[in-house]
């Protein structure tokens, strides 16, 4: 009877070995750091908000103008973004994960969600590795307005400004939060 128990044992042992090593590299993304690297393009109504030199309302061009009209008479709230998360790991290991979804907050409130895979996972290298992992959503700037996060035109104008600022490497109102998932077995 011990000889079963004991060989069922390693049998089990021999099984989880493989994904156990995946389990600990997935473990040990928790200990990676995780934020915003850079803002690739804000688009809305034709409109790359991303480039657009903007302080104030009027600093808006009439062509412009026209394309937000347009878009706000057809009911078009929809923008699309595109971003890097970087990861740095300051482990000894590597980290990996099949993908992840995130949650991004504009001022404390949440603006867009998202998931992001890559064909062979996303993976950290150990001894402060980093890597860059690309983003694509859309965001519905009606439910942002009906959340509170903008309320006025001055509000839209400073998220413009806080977009640039995470471009270029600055502090600014966002944040994100991660949420790591991974596959066991093939």
């Amino acid at each position: 009877m011990k000889k079963k128990i004991v060989l069922l044992l390693v049998v089990v042992v021999l099984a989880l070995l493989p994904t156990g090593c995946g389990v600990q590299r997935a473990m040990n993304m928790a200990n990676c750091n995780f934020k915003l690297q850079e803002i690739r393009s804000v688009s809305w109504a034709g409109i790359d908000f991303l480039h657009l030199s903007i302080n104030d309302l009027k600093d808006l061009d009439l062509a412009t103008v026209g394309k937000c009209l347009k878009a706000l008479a057809s009911k078009d709230f929809t923008a699309t973004v595109a971003f890097n998360i970087a990861a740095e790991n300051p482990g000894k290991k590597d980290a990996e994960i099949a993908g992840m979804d995130y949650v991004v907050l504009y001022k404390g409130k949440q603006v867009m969600t998202g998931s992001s895979t890559a064909q062979n996972g996303i993976r950290v290298a150990g001894h402060g590795g980093k890597t860059t992992i690309p983003a694509n959503v859309k965001i519905d700037f009606a439910k942002v307005v009906t959340n509170g996060t903008l309320k006025s035109v001055d509000d839209v104008i400073d998220l413009i400004k806080d977009i640039k600022k995470v471009e270029s490497g600055e502090k600014s109102n966002f944040s994100i939060q991660i949420c790591p998932y991974l596959t066991i077995g093939k």
